[in-house]
């Protein structure tokens, strides 16, 4: 299994602290993957694009209602840094 699958597949857990180390976890590979796109110039951040290949948006999405305020905030952030270009409606 691929990293970014396993990280993917925390996501689905009901305990807490799996489901912030997988977000920390996940927001390190976004931020590498800001990188590459600028290193490789590339038109997407590969790790936004594999959480859509990977058909686990919707539960990531469903983790900013999630009971924990700290996995909804740590949730909320990584959207809005990384996300906006698809949740802002211009």
């Amino acid at each position: 299994m691929k990293v970014v699958q396993a990280i993917f597949h925390c996501f689905t857990s009901d305990d807490t602290n799996v489901l912030l180390n997988a977000l920390m976890c996940y927001e390190a590979l976004l931020e590498k993957g800001e990188l590459l796109m600028e290193e490789e110039s590339l038109n997407g951040n590969p790790y936004v694009l594999e959480l859509e290949k990977e058909n686990s948006l919707k539960t990531f999405e469903q983790l900013q209602k999630h009971k924990s305020k700290h996995v909804f905030e740590k949730t909320a952030a990584i959207i809005d840094k990384y996300f906006a270009e698809f949740t802002n409606s211009s």
